[in-house]
């Protein structure tokens, strides 16, 4: 499922200040899926450089700011899954199979079609496609944060 969701507050004023300057009005969700009541609420992103040129300090900058914006919106979508119901609709939300009466964990991912090189404390991980399509058959193990996220590890061979 994938849609513009209009929404003020995913992310805090002062973190969306920090990130673009502004308060941001709406977001869009890429993509989100649902498998034993893991939801993965998915960003999909392109790099325009191809290997091996390096990517440049502005989009790495860039990249950052949409894995930390990605993060807040996941938190977001685990603290107002209600919202999320609604803006999906009745008939999607049930396709999701998510059983309400159990824990469901929200797993942000920032999906690109290059490897990224660059580290930050905050936000999501980041995967290439290739990643992306190893880990969605392997058992993930989950952490509570003291926060009220989740974490998931998982291994990606590499």
């Amino acid at each position: 499922m994938c849609g513009r969701f209009r929404q003020l507050g995913y992310v805090p004023e002062d973190i969306s200040n920090r990130l673009f300057g502004k308060q941001k009005s709406r977001t869009d969700l890429d993509v989100i899926a649902s498998l034993n009541n893991n939801l993965l609420v998915m960003e999909c992103k392109e790099t325009k450089y191809s290997a091996p040129s390096p990517l440049k300090i502005s989009e790495q900058n860039l990249f950052e700011k949409y894995s930390i914006e990605h993060y807040y919106r996941a938190k977001w979508i685990a603290g107002n899954l209600s919202s999320l119901r609604n803006y999906v609709g009745t008939e999607n939300w049930k396709l999701l199979r998510l059983e309400e009466n159990k824990p469901i964990n929200v797993l942000p991912l920032l999906v690109v079609n290059n490897l990224l090189n660059f580290h930050t404390n905050e936000g999501v991980p980041l995967l290439t496609f290739s990643e992306l399509k190893e880990i969605v058959s392997k058992n993930w193990v989950y952490k509570s944060m003291e926060d009220g996220m989740v974490e998931a590890e998982i291994q990606i061979n590499t």
